[in-house]
């Protein structure tokens, strides 16, 4: 929430760009993303729930996530921050959450992602940026792969409901 509400007080103070409200609106809605429903439970996108059997490691990472996931991050760096050794990190989360580190990310991104797409009129670019994606063409072609739609047909679908 704090990273959320840095990144708001950036838009509102910098104005940096034209997309500045657009961009202080989907903060907004991220923070109350967050503060009504920390983990997501999204079924069609296999997200994981917190367990307490979970390592203490494994815990930390999902906690992390959740407001890092926008971020460019990479295993070595992850296993930084945790002081732990990249093996350690990839192993225990995908031994505690039956997916891989890379792969939780990624339906992270995917799942705030849709909720934009569904819930704002930021552009694909913009999202494809807010979800932590550093190329929009990729962006696309991931969406497809994962929801089967590309993001412009799935709002196109979901505003039609």
């Amino acid at each position: 929430i704090i990273q959320y509400i840095n990144n708001l007080n950036n838009q509102l103070v910098f104005q940096e760009t034209p997309f500045w409200t657009c961009r202080s609106r989907a903060y907004l809605m991220e923070m109350l993303f967050s503060l009504a429903n920390p983990i997501e439970n999204d079924d069609s996108l296999n997200t994981i729930k917190i367990s307490p059997d979970y390592s203490k490691l494994t815990i930390d990472v999902i906690t992390y996530l959740q407001s890092s996931y926008n971020q460019k991050l990479s295993s070595t760096q992850m296993a930084r921050i945790f002081h732990t050794n990249r093996t350690t990190l990839l192993n225990e989360f995908k031994k505690n959450t039956g997916v891989s580190l890379s792969q939780y990310l990624a339906q992270k991104r995917f799942r705030i992602a849709t909720a934009l797409l569904r819930d704002t009129d930021l552009t694909i670019s913009e999202i494809c940026e807010r979800t932590g994606f550093s190329d929009v063409s990729y962006f696309s072609k991931a969406f497809k792969k994962e929801i089967s739609y590309t993001p412009s047909e799935y709002r196109h679908n979901i505003t039609k409901s």
